[in-house]
């Protein structure tokens, strides 16, 4: 769910290393673009991004 593109996740080197959850959520707090989005969520089934074949599979 961490956006590995964005300019603070690459300043701490998450790309590589994701950060624990409580350091995630508190930057998520400060930044919300460091969370992925859209997030769909389906019986079971879970498509985290803009992929938009997996998201036609999800709602299909």
């Amino acid at each position: 769910m961490l956006n590995a593109r964005h300019a603070h996740a690459k300043a701490h080197g998450w790309k590589d290393a994701a950060p624990d959850t409580a350091t995630f959520v508190a930057a998520v707090l400060k930044e919300p673009n460091l969370l992925r989005r859209p997030i769909l969520v389906r019986g079971s089934k879970l498509v985290i991004g803009k992929d938009a074949a997996a998201i036609r599979a999800l709602l299909g």
